[in-house]
């Protein structure tokens, strides 16, 4: 079931794909198949896991994986090509170490079922599968992968915690500036008031009168 065909002009026929069985040659793979297939918007990603917040189920079935329209999928290291916010179509199937949904981003290597497999005649021919467990974006064209795509979305965090740190010293300072003129105008104020109550206990206090002339 190419993952492709899961698009809305394919839709009909992938949904049936998922429980429609094919006769294969002995020796050869079978064809791969996915857990679901649904439209997702990304809502957060950390270590390796992407939680998605599920739009629409366009294959299979998401039961026992989805909490109130949320489900998790594990991405392992592609999970740095993808981008919170936006929405894709995720082709997901079990992953037994991690009891949880499994995805990628980038393309593996296309499976074959000929010569390769243990126990196949080398004239046997084998259909060449293309893996449906792959995250596409809407418009079906593959997520943006190269070498320097997870190179810059680390980037991006790491100026933003950069930032993040300035911004924090930067009010700290901010704080203390004011706090220390607070205090020092309030230093001037009580000194003040401490000169002006000086001032007038001396304007009160009683002159000595004038001793007579001789």
């Amino acid at each position: 079931m190419a993952l492709t065909a899961l698009l809305p002009c394919g839709i009909a026929n992938a949904a049936e794909s998922t429980t429609t069985s094919t006769v294969v040659a002995e020796g050869c793979s079978p064809e791969p198949t996915v857990q679901a297939v649904f439209l997702g918007k990304v809502l957060s990603i950390e270590d390796g896991v992407v939680r998605y917040e599920i739009n629409q189920v366009r294959a299979g079935s998401l039961s026992g994986y989805a909490v109130e329209g949320e489900v998790d999928v594990y991405y392992d290291d592609d999970a740095t090509f993808l981008t919170k916010g936006r929405s894709y179509i995720i082709g997901a199937t079990p992953n037994s170490l991690t009891n949880r949904l499994s995805s990628k981003v980038r393309e593996s290597t296309p499976l074959f079922g000929g010569a390769e497999v243990a126990g196949s005649d080398g004239d046997t021919t084998c259909p060449k599968y293309e893996d449906p467990v792959r995250t596409l974006n809407l418009d079906g064209s593959t997520v943006e992968s190269g070498v320097l795509t997870g190179f810059f979305n680390a980037k991006k965090r790491i100026a933003g915690s950069i930032l993040l740190a300035v911004g924090i010293v930067f009010g700290g300072l901010f704080a203390a500036v004011v706090v220390k003129r607070s205090l020092d105008g309030a230093s001037r104020a009580s000194a003040k008031r401490r000169a002006q109550r000086s001032r007038s206990r001396g304007s009160q206090t009683p002159q000595p009168s004038a001793r007579p002339r001789a």
